[in-house]
């Protein structure tokens, strides 16, 4: 008869149900339970710290720098080959790993490199994520491997807080990601490249140059768009802070003809006219979803103009997915904000396969009932509706069961709305069928919604929505908390009648189901 630990699957489900704090014991109970244990325990880790921690106590010494808030970790001593070797066993485990001057600065970082002796500290190594430039830039070319395939680089200096580092051109970094480039074959396929400082990479247009692995492409500022559209596999392409100017958006014409094979792009931190020069530069687009984050709304024909500029760009039958959001920043301009309505908004309704549509915090943007469900009858495929416009202006009054029961009825797919309604009444529409159950909804956000009986509402949400199972709404804050976080005993009353509401859909679907509560699908009133 075969031991428990030499049947794979009972290992794995023995595994699997231990806790990651009992994890470490286990694995020292026998050789058979070590490589199991130890994979799971490093696969949830991603801290370099956690695997510096296993050299020998004799080895470095650790102090708390408790102006920077950070651990630092100093090496006393030449690291021996058992040192190496011990360092090695665990490294080898490792598949994510970040490294961040902000979470541990290290003295004699050189020890380690020299020890390695030219080595790959991770050798099965799949995602990195690294902030700098820091001192900890002299241990990139040990992690290499022919399995990495993402890679995120942060050269933000003010993120990194690394005191004992003098900043200055990242060549270490830049090196780095040359050599990544060109190993044979290239195997990463996503990276992430943030550089705000005013000079940037003078040398991003030739890094990108040839990179014909890349899938997925997230860089800043003014993007060099020959290097990029060149990319044969690219599929993703997000840039934040873009900067275009009408002389720049000219030449963009001329650069962004972009390839078929990209699906999905992204516009982050982006001004609004930077926003609508950038897509009338790309002309006809094949994309399947769009993400547009902005920080100036202002003006009400420049939402205008911005639709008819995603109207212009994107091909109406591949775009799915579209987000509109406005990003919080503190530079953000604090002025009212104009009103609009759907005849802002019109021209995203010529989407017709559109399955996800995102508008939020994007200015005052007011609809009725009837407005709301003719943006919604556009599209009668969707799966994830969201319309939440600015915080600061007071919500419209739609009502809850009229709404979402008319939304519900046009989209059968729809498994997640968020829209701001009122629940202070229950009654059901005229009109209603009483057969009438939508059971793709699962998600419900309710953001900034009144309520009255949360109980009355459970009951009317379970009856035409037995799938739903998640109320989304602000969190409560504690009495210590609602001065500074600005909230009322009202609006913190509010808050928990929904979570109530969220806890009592699945009794109230239990009992229609067992027959104790009027069964979906019957017409007996509640």
């Amino acid at each position: 008869m075969q031991p428990i630990h030499a049947i794979p699957e009972l290992l794995d489900l023995i595994i699997g149900l231990v806790s990651l704090s009992d994890l470490p014991n286990l694995a020292r109970t026998c050789r058979d339970f070590f490589g199991p244990a130890a994979r799971r325990l490093w696969g949830s880790t991603d801290s370099i710290k956690h695997l510096l921690n296993c050299l020998p106590e004799s080895s470095f010494e650790t102090t708390y720098d408790r102006q920077f808030r950070r651990q630092v970790l100093a090496v006393t001593r030449k690291l021996e080959p058992q040192d190496l070797a011990r360092l090695k066993l665990y490294s080898k485990l490792i598949r994510e790993i970040r490294i961040s001057p902000g979470e541990l600065h290290i003295i004699g970082v050189h020890e380690v490199v020299r020890a390695l002796n030219g080595d790959s500290l991770c050798p099965n190594l799949r995602r990195l994520v690294y902030e700098g430039p820091s001192i900890w830039s002299s241990i990139l070319p040990h992690l290499t491997s022919s399995s990495l395939s993402r890679v995120h680089i942060n050269l933000n200096s003010d993120a990194c807080g690394d005191r004992f580092f003098s900043r200055g051109v990242a060549s270490n970094e830049l090196a780095y990601l040359f050599a990544l480039k060109t190993q044979q074959p290239s195997s990463v396929t996503v990276l992430r490249l943030i550089c705000v400082e005013e000079e940037g990479f003078s040398e991003l247009a030739g890094l990108l140059h040839g990179w014909d692995s890349l899938h997925d492409l997230c860089i800043d500022g003014d993007v060099p768009m020959k290097a990029v559209v060149a990319l044969p596999a690219l599929r993703s392409l997000s840039i934040n802070l873009p900067v275009i100017s009408a002389a720049r958006s000219r030449t963009l014409q001329d650069e962004c003809r972009l390839r078929d094979s990209l699906k999905t792009l992204s516009l982050r931190s982006a001004a609004m006219p930077c926003t609508i020069l950038f897509l009338a530069a790309l002309a006809d687009v094949h994309l399947v979803e769009l993400a547009l984050e902005l920080y100036r709304d202002n003006h009400t024909e420049t939402i205008l103009q911005l639709c008819q500029a995603v109207q212009q760009c994107c091909c109406h039958r591949s775009l799915q997915r579209l987000s509109l959001t406005r990003g919080v920043f503190r530079f953000q301009t604090r002025g009212m904000t104009v009103p609009y309505n759907l005849d802002d908004i019109r021209p995203l309704l010529a989407f017709e396969n559109m399955v996800d549509f995102r508008l939020i915090r994007l200015g005052g943007l007011e609809l009725s009932d009837g407005e709301m469900l003719a943006l919604v009858e556009a599209w009668p495929r969707l799966e994830v509706f969201h319309v939440d416009s600015d915080r600061r202006r007071p919500r419209p009054a739609l009502s809850l069961l009229g709404m979402i029961w008319a939304i519900a009825r046009g989209t059968p797919h729809l498994r997640d709305l968020c829209i701001p309604v009122d629940a202070s009444g229950t009654d059901i529409p005229r009109g209603t069928s009483a057969d009438f159950a939508q059971d793709a909804l699962t998600r419900f956000g309710v953001l900034h919604s009144p309520i009255a009986s949360e109980y009355r509402v459970a009951s009317l949400l379970s009856r035409f929505f037995p799938s739903l199972r998640e109320i989304e709404v602000e969190r409560e804050e504690t009495p210590e908390n609602m001065r500074i976080a600005g909230v009322t005993e009202a609006e913190n009353q509010r808050r928990r009648k929904w979570r109530n509401v969220q806890e009592a859909l699945p009794e109230f679907v239990d009992a229609r189901m067992t027959g104790i509560y009027k069964p979906i699908g019957r017409s007996r009133p509640i």
